[in-house]
C-alpha cells in the first residue's frame, strides 16, 4: 500500500465515532420496506380499478373506478420519515468527527455543525471552512466533493434532492405522494365483434397523458375497434403493485426506484466521509503499514 494510502484518516463507526448514523440510514431502510408493504397490500385490495364500457358502436373507454380512496397521506408522511432519517444520518456524522477535534466545539459551534448543502461555492468558501473548522483539511475536501455546486449538474445530485425534500418536509408541509394507474393499466380486455377485420385496419388504443395522481373518473385511454363490438369482458391477470410517485421539482419520480437510489447514495457518502475511499469488502482484513518506508 501506498504512503498516501496509509495516511487517510478513517474514522471507525463505535470506536472513533458513534453508529448514531449508520443506525438512522438502517431505520430508513425499515421504514421504507414498510411503504412498500402498506403500498402493496392496499394494491391487492383492488380498491382501485378499471371501468371499461362501451362508449359507441365501436369505441370502449377505460376509466379509474376508486371504491377507497388511497392514504397518500400517511404515506407521504412515511416518505418524509425516511428522508428525515437520511438527512441526519448525514448531519450525526459531521457532528461527530467534529467532536474528535481539541479543543472541541462549544455550545456555540454545535449549532452550526451539519452536513451542507452548498449550492455556491463563493459561499462555501466564506462560511463552511470557520463552521467545519474541527475538521481535518483532508475530511472537509472530502464533505466539499459531494457539494451541489462540485457537481457538473447540481440538480442531479443527491445531496441536492434530500436537503430540498427534507426541508420541505420539514418546514412546509409540501412533500406530496400521488398514484399512477400504470399497474392497471396492464389491464387487459376481451372483446367479440360482429366480423372479422377488414384489411389494413388495426385495432387503436390511445392512452392519455395521465396526471401523477389519478382519482375517481379519471379516464385514461379510449381504445377504437374498426368493426362493431359486440360484447366486453375485462381480464385482470398478474396485476402489479400500484405506482407511487413524489412530485420532484414539477417531474413525477416513482419512488419505487428513487428512495432505493437515496439509501444507496446516503450509505456511500458515509463511507466515503469516514474513509476517502470505497469500504473495504466486509469480512475481509486490509493491511495498512502504519510506518511505511520512504
Amino acid at each position: 500500500m501506498s504512503e498516501a494510502n496509509a495516511a487517510e484518516r478513517r474514522f471507525i463507526a463505535g470506536i472513533e465515532t458513534s453508529t448514531w448514523s449508520d443506525m438512522k440510514v438502517a431505520h430508513a431502510a425499515e421504514i421504507w420496506r414498510q411503504l412498500e408493504g402498506r403500498v402493496e397490500v392496499w394494491t391487492t385490495s383492488l380498491a382501485v380499478y378499471l371501468d371499461i364500457h362501451q362508449t359507441g358502436p365501436n369505441t370502449l373507454q377505460w376509466t379509474v373506478r376508486e371504491t377507497a380512496r388511497a392514504p397518500v397521506e400517511e404515506w407521504s408522511l412515511l416518505f418524509g420519515d425516511i428522508v428525515h432519517n437520511l438527512r441526519s444520518a448525514l448531519d450525526a456524522l459531521i457532528y461527530g468527527i467534529c467532536l474528535l477535534a481539541t479543543p472541541g466545539p462549544t455550545a456555540s459551534d454545535e449549532r452550526r455543525i451539519y452536513f451542507p448543502a452548498e449550492h455556491d461555492e463563493s459561499k462555501w468558501e466564506a462560511r463552511w471552512g470557520k463552521d467545519l473548522k474541527f475538521l481535518e483539511p483532508e475530511v472537509l475536501e472530502r464533505v466539499r466533493s459531494y457539494q451541489p455546486f462540485a457537481q457538473p449538474d447540481q440538480n442531479d445530485n443527491f445531496l441536492h434532492h434530500l436537503h430540498a425534500i427534507d426541508i420541505a418536509d420539514k418546514h412546509r408541509g409540501q412533500v406530496y405522494l400521488g398514484l399512477n394507474p400504470a399497474a392497471i393499466l396492464g389491464e387487459s380486455v376481451q372483446v367479440a365483434v360482429s366480423e372479422e377485420f377488414p384489411d389494413n385496419k388495426m385495432v387503436e388504443h390511445k392512452i392519455f397523458n395521465v396526471p401523477y395522481e389519478v382519482s375517481d373518473g379519471t379516464i385514461v385511454a379510449v381504445t377504437t375497434i374498426p368493426v362493431e363490438i359486440r360484447d366486453v369482458r375485462l381480464l385482470v391477470v398478474d396485476r402489479q403493485s400500484m405506482s407511487v410517485w413524489f412530485n420532484r421539482d414539477g417531474t413525477p419520480v416513482e419512488i419505487g426506484k428513487y428512495v432505493p437510489e437515496l439509501i444507496k447514495s446516503t450509505k456511500e457518502a458515509l463511507a466515503f466521509v469516514r474513509q476517502g475511499s470505497p469500504p473495504t469488502t466486509p469480512g475481509t482484513i486490509e493491511i495498512v503499514d502504519v510506518n511505511p518506508s520512504t
